[in-house]
């Protein structure tokens, strides 16, 4: 063992021994860095590709965590059941509003919020997938009202729905977007 000790410290003296180590760790630290770097964008990767899949299939449910009205400032919406989903060729929504609304819309319990089940008019799906990010536009009419929706959805599952209304003023949500849990 001494003998051993006494070569090393013959040949690669302590110092030498240190910046070797020192060395090493350089040159392998980057590495692995960069290899945590890959997994996390190959991650990201399979998630996007999922998303839009769920979104190339027509059917997917939005659940609102935040509306953000064209004026004022941003309601949790924890305690609301707000949601949106797309089936097939079809676009239904029940989300609560605030805002100014214009010609004649009563705010009441019952109507007071953004509600429609029609068939989806002039739909528009773009990607971009350098962004990661998809934008799905399209129209719904209701017995009184016509609703301009568009949500850009990320690869991470959140999005954001942006209504335009002939009737009120413009209002976004922010959450997230998931498979339609079938009912037993």
């Amino acid at each position: 063992m001494n003998l051993c000790r006494v070569i090393i410290n013959k040949f690669f003296p302590m110092k030498t021994n240190i910046l070797m180590l020192v060395i090493a760790s350089l040159i392998v630290m980057p590495l692995h860095a960069q290899s945590k770097k890959e997994l996390k964008k190959q991650k990201a990767a399979e998630e996007f590709a999922e998303i839009m899949s769920l979104v190339e299939s027509g059917s997917f449910h939005f659940v609102a965590l935040r509306a953000l009205p064209s004026s004022g400032r941003t309601i949790d919406l924890a305690t609301h059941n707000a949601f949106a989903g797309i089936s097939n060729d079809s676009a239904s929504a029940d989300l609560p509003y605030f805002g100014r609304a214009h010609g004649g819309v009563a705010y009441s319990p019952e109507s007071g919020g953004i509600k429609f089940v029609g068939p989806m008019e002039g739909v528009n799906l773009s990607v971009n997938e350098k962004k990661s990010r998809i934008n799905l536009k399209f129209s719904v009419k209701s017995a009184r009202d016509q609703y301009k929706c568009i949500y850009t959805i990320m690869g991470s599952g959140s999005a954001t729905l942006g209504i335009t209304s002939n009737l009120r003023s413009q209002i976004s949500y922010d959450g997230r977007i998931s498979t339609i849990k079938k009912e037993d």
